[in-house]
């Protein structure tokens, strides 16, 4: 990269990829290295094996382990993620890692006491600078304990009851067999805490036992003893009194129904007697013996009396003493049914007389048992109390019997079980000899890829600082040789430009005022030609872009621009011409695309209110402008505009309306540190200078004046009107003959 092809002191990425590829040997040498590293790790760690086990919590007891809970009982509530982190902590416990020392001999073996391969220098050191414990001060069964659970990993698998137990030791019998003995060890501490709950609850239920039982057999000894003294005896379904009461009234009923009976037999012979003048019909009397015997004669005397008849009259004396005879037994059928009424009568008043008798032995016997129920009230008392006591024996028996069933270890069910035994696995489980290798070659490779990168990085950041220092050589040098005709002092006043052409000066004849001030010329960066038209303007900006004389001028504008923004003095920088044509809007297009081919996102502003060039030499459609912006009538995504033949943006000036100039140069600072914000260059044209010009310079670090030769006082009086309003980076850019001369 050179000043004189207008090339910018900057590097990309392919050219490192470039320099990084001229140093293979580097990387390779770092790949080499990582493989030997990777190989040596694997030779030097001594192989280790891992074995898991796994257990499975859960409620694993049935209604059917309990000898007198019925089938119906619930289970236990499901297992939660709690209980499973609460059983990891309990395989993790120093409790059961000393069981399994002890029951495997653990202490015996090297890899658990590291006292019987004494210790190295290396354990001193970390033992002597606090880094680690002195196994010295340690029982064996700590040290075995600190090995242990080093080398232990216990963890709950993910959505699920399970919880694997991971040993990893130098020998695979070691792993496998640890990781069974802490599942083996866990399971049976699981059972062991049911059955010391269960020697508990026998205990306590056989104390509890023994004392109700002597509640039971007081409790009825003061039931039986009160039944006695109170005479509250039991008869076969109820108290002896109340069978007493049951059977008077039974008795009573049955005499006052054989009176009832008795007395209505003996009405119903009378009436048949009184009625009838006959028993015929009466059962009582047919069932009389004598009745019977004197039916018989009286029927034997009316056959004879009838076969008398046939023979005799009624006078005959025979005939009187057979009628006679019938009417003798008839007075005496009918003594004898008198006599069954008197004795039916008779029965019914000893059955009156009975029932009599038998109701006031019932009311004697109602009275006594009247007494008897305040009593029968505190026997029952007793009873109940008694029954409570029979109760609670039988409950607490029957909870004997059920921890009885609970005592042995084999039958408790437990809350877990093995579902995975560890086994002696067939190949170490660290290191991993093809991993190992192939991450340490990796590592080594890109190890030297990054030292690779960094060389060349300081290597063309070296070559660039080379050539920027080459590039400001010239610059020095080339001075327009009118600069040494003004370096001497000058009375210079304020900036004052008009539209119209000044006359031309010359510095050697114009009388200077005694009071003047020394004001060193600016630099002048380059010389371009006078554009006098838009055509020419055209044609410029051509030949500013294309090969040749004025393309490296615009070169030489462009890396000085680019070396003081590498220093960080460049950021905005404005435009403006004195006296000139239209040269100014042709270089601030190609200024404005040559920075933006270099890389550097760069908007041009065109500050110029009236009949501004830019957007014809753009070829740009209309569009709002910063007069649009600063009164809200469009935004930025309208007002930015980008450049057909480069990655430039461009914002124009938009439509002049009455004091939009002096609104926007109120504004104009603002703005232009919000665009140096955003964009890496920003380039303000502002055309030919005039009165407000200063003020639409607010913001800017640098200015370029173009002005020609004739004007050069001029741009030395502005010049010093810039650098006493605060601008330090002025520079010339001198207007020097016609276009057609200079193309």
């Amino acid at each position: 990269m050179n000043q004189y092809n207008g090339e910018v002191p900057s590097f990309s990425i392919f050219d490192v990829l470039r320099g990084m590829g001229r140093r293979k040997m580097l990387m390779l040498s770092s790949l080499a290295i990582g493989a030997l590293l990777g190989t040596g790790i694997v030779v030097a760690i001594k192989p280790k094996y891992q074995s898991e086990a796994r257990v499975l919590i859960d409620n694993f007891s049935t209604p059917y382990d309990s000898a007198n809970v019925p089938v119906t009982t619930q289970r236990d509530p499901a297992i939660d993620e709690r209980t499973i982190t609460s059983q990891v902590a309990v395989l993790e416990s120093e409790d059961i890692a000393k069981r399994v020392i002890t029951a495997l001999s653990l202490t015996d073996q090297a890899e658990f006491d590291s006292m019987k391969s004494g210790i190295g220098l290396v354990s001193q050191l970390k033992i002597a600078t606090g880094f680690s414990d002195d196994p010295r001060l340690m029982t064996p069964e700590q040290r075995a304990y600190d090995q242990l659970s080093g080398s232990l990993t216990v963890y709950p698998v993910p959505l699920s009851n399970v919880i694997a137990i991971k040993y990893v030791s130098r020998n695979g019998e070691t792993a496998a067999s640890i990781a069974n003995a802490l599942a083996e060890t866990y399971v049976l501490a699981t059972k062991e805490s049911g059955t010391g709950d269960t020697d508990r609850s026998r205990r306590w239920l056989s104390s509890q036992i023994e004392e109700l039982r002597q509640k039971v057999a007081t409790s009825d000894a003061a039931v039986e003893k009160f039944r006695a003294e109170a005479g509250l005896l039991k008869g076969a379904l109820t108290t002896l009194g109340t069978q007493e009461i049951s059977e008077l009234n039974s008795q009573i009923t049955l005499a006052e129904a054989a009176s009832s009976e008795a007395a209505a037999k003996a009405t119903e012979i009378r009436e048949m007697l009184e009625t009838r003048g006959s028993v015929e019909a009466s059962s009582e009397v047919l069932n009389s013996v004598t009745v019977q015997r004197l039916r018989e004669q009286q029927v034997t005397a009316e056959s004879r009396l009838t076969a008398l008849s046939a023979t005799y009259l009624p006078n005959h004396p025979r005939m009187v003493a057979a009628q006679k005879e019938v009417n003798d037994l008839e007075r005496r059928v009918r003594r004898e049914a008198l006599k069954v009424v008197d004795g039916l009568q008779g029965q019914a008043k000893i059955a009156a007389a009975r029932a009599s008798s038998l109701r006031q032995s019932l009311e004697t016997m109602k009275d006594r048992q009247g007494s008897s129920l305040q009593e029968e009230v505190k026997l029952k008392e007793l009873e109940r109390e008694a029954k409570a006591n029979r109760d609670q024996l039988e409950i607490m028996l029957a909870r004997f019997a059920d921890t009885n069933t609970r005592q042995n270890l084999e039958l408790q069910p437990g809350f877990a079980r093995i579902i995975q035994t560890a086994s002696v696995p067939a190949a170490p489980f660290f290191p991993r000899v093809g991993p190992i290798i192939l991450l340490a070659s990796l590592a080594g490779i890109a190890l030297g890829a990054g030292l690779a990168f960094l060389l060349e990085i300081m290597a063309q950041a070296s070559r660039m600082a080379g050539v920027g220092h080459e590039a400001n050589v010239p610059q020095t040098r080339s001075r327009h040789p009118a600069r040494s005709a003004v370096e001497h002092n000058l009375d210079i006043p304020q900036l004052a430009i008009n539209e119209a052409e000044a006359a031309p000066i010359q510095a050697a004849e114009s009388p200077l005022p005694a009071a003047s001030v020394a004001v060193a010329a600016p630099m002048t960066l380059a010389t371009i030609p006078q554009a006098r038209s838009g055509h020419e303007a055209a044609a410029l900006v051509a030949s500013l872009a294309a090969g040749g004389t004025n393309h490296a001028t615009l070169g030489q504008l462009s890396l000085h621009l680019q070396v003081m923004r590498s220093k960080g003095n460049f950021h905005t920088c404005a435009i403006a011409g004195l006296g000139g044509g239209n040269e100014v809007p042709a270089v601030s297009i190609a200024l404005a695309r040559n920075l933006a081919d270099n890389g550097l996102k760069t908007i041009l502003v065109d500050l110029e209110p009236h009949r501004s060039l830019l957007p014809d030499l753009l070829s740009l459609p209309y569009a709002p402008g910063l007069v649009e912006l600063i009164t809200g009538k469009a935004d930025f995504g309208r007002a930015i505009q980008r450049d057909a033949h480069s990655t430039l943006q461009f914002i124009r000036f938009g439509i002049a309306e009455t004091g939009a100039e002096a609104l926007l140069a109120d504004k104009m600072e603002a703005i232009t540190r919000t665009l140096s914000g955003i964009y890496d260059v920003v380039i303000l044209h502002a055309g030919e200078a005039s009165p407000a010009t200063l003020k639409l310079l607010k913001g800017s670090d640098t200015v370029l004046l173009h002005a020609p030769v004739h004007r050069r006082a001029d741009a030395i009086a502005a010049s010093g009107t810039l650098h006493s309003k605060g601008y330090a980076n002025v520079f010339l850019v001198q207007v020097d003959g016609a276009w057609q001369a200079a193309a």
